[in-house]
């Protein structure tokens, strides 16, 4: 995606670059000031991500950005690198401040009748999605309802497995949200991106504490490379991710392992739950983070 004519106008934003949402940090040290602003147009909604739409009868809230000078141009290359270009184009556009208007760079909506839904609200917040809430309450009920391995009822197992790769959608949403929504010749690797979910410090605060002491099987033989482990380490957040990854992959690789395997799993649910909800997603809403 090609930066706006004009790097030099302040940004207006209205979805993940807003302060306190999931991309605001790849431009916070770029940022001079915000200010609440609002902007002609209807608030869409495409894959999960905020479109704008033009539309006179119509406001949506957010920020306007501006940026230091020298530091324009970078902020700009920041905010392409993350939004998709089949999703959205620039126009330059006068949003309305407290004291006046000011003409902004906007990313308005491409095709914007096309496999979207209006939002009824005039203000989008990635904190409501559906795989932050409901999907992630499914995964503590079926947590609550725990029971050991029982060779005769094979049924709990599975709602483990179910939640574990629920969990990981979450995650992966998480991750691309955060990291790059990009079609598949500028985007990232998952793998790349789970790198970078590791080095975050609501990652690394939530793996410190977690309690080790009883845990079974810290080490994990890799299913696809059986001469490869994966470990479980506090002091090492890359290869613990590897390791939650590595038991997601491990699934359908069952035998007479299978109660071990329900312990791993079990363990690992709880684990990465208690991680990415209580730990991951409040330190990436803050616009501190």
């Amino acid at each position: 995606m090609n930066l706006p004519e004009n790097p030099n106008l302040p940004l207006f934003v209205y979805g993940l670059f807003k302060p306190g949402q999931l991309g605001y940090h790849r431009i916070e040290p770029l940022v001079q000031s915000t200010r609440n602003a609002t902007a002609e147009g209807k608030l869409l909604e495409r894959d999960g991500v905020p479109i704008l739409a033009e539309d006179p009868h119509s406001q949506v809230n957010g920020y306007l950005l501006k940026f230091d000078e020298e530091e324009a141009e970078s902020a700009y290359e920041k905010v392409v690198s993350i939004e998709p270009e089949k999703q959205y184009r620039w126009v330059t556009r006068s949003v309305s401040l407290e004291n006046g208007t000011e003409t902004a760079n906007i990313l308005l909506g491409r095709n914007p009748t096309r496999g979207t839904t209006e939002l009824s609200s005039f203000d989008w917040s990635g904190e409501r999605d559906p795989l932050f809430t409901d999907a992630l309450d499914v995964v503590e009920e079926v947590i609550a309802s725990e029971t050991g391995f029982d060779w005769e009822d094979k049924k709990p197992f599975f709602r483990l497995q179910m939640a574990y790769l629920l969990l990981w959608s979450s995650i992966e949403r998480y991750i691309s949200l955060r990291y790059g929504l990009r079609g598949p010749r500028g985007d990232q690797s998952i793998r790349q991106k789970l790198m970078k979910m590791a080095e975050e410090p609501g990652f690394q605060g939530g793996l410190e504490s977690i309690d080790l002491t009883d845990r079974p099987r810290t080490q994990i033989t890799r299913a696809d490379r059986p001469q490869d482990d994966e470990k479980l380490d506090p002091d090492n957040p890359q290869g613990s991710i590897d390791y939650y990854y590595q038991v997601r992959s491990n699934l359908s690789h069952r035998g007479k392992t299978a109660p071990v395997d329900f312990d791993i799993l079990q363990h690992s649910l709880n684990e990465l739950y208690e991680i990415f909800r209580n730990h991951v997603l409040p330190r990436a809403f803050d616009s501190r983070s």
